[in-house]
């Protein structure tokens, strides 16, 4: 359940952020969505993966969509892509996923360097938990 919030959550943030701010916002979102929010290593690299790349698909897509259909035939042809412009949209939109997937897996990863795990060992009075020894 938190996979999915935190996925639709920066997706949502990604889609906005990206009609006002550079396209570098892909990579400050997801590290700050991870260095707040406690998941797993793979699960937020995996909710920011597909995070940023749902957003920035459907942003390159409703500009793709207004007009912008000879632009992204011309710049395939520059990637030696076929001149299809949703070609182009979805590796590109591919490409970003990997940055903010690896933006969000730092985020992470910098959570864990200063976040103490819980010892599993200790109960909620401090002491080992010797329970599971009794029978």
């Amino acid at each position: 359940m938190k996979f999915i919030i935190k996925l639709l959550l920066i997706g949502i943030a990604t889609f906005f952020a990206l009609q006002y701010f550079p396209w570098w916002v892909v990579v400050a979102i997801p590290f700050f969505m991870n260095l707040f929010v406690k998941t797993k290593g793979s699960g937020s690299f995996f909710s920011s993966f597909l995070g940023i790349a749902l957003a920035w698909f459907i942003a390159s897509f409703s500009m793709y969509s207004q007009g912008a259909q000879a632009f992204t035939g011309k710049m395939a042809g520059v990637f030696f892509l076929p001149q299809n412009g949703m070609l182009l949209i979805t590796v590109v939109s591919l490409l970003m996923g990997l940055v903010g997937a690896f933006s969000g897996y730092s985020g992470n990863a910098l959570r864990n360097i200063f976040v103490k795990p819980k010892d599993k060992n200790k109960n909620r009075y401090g002491r080992p938990d010797y329970s599971r020894y009794s029978r």
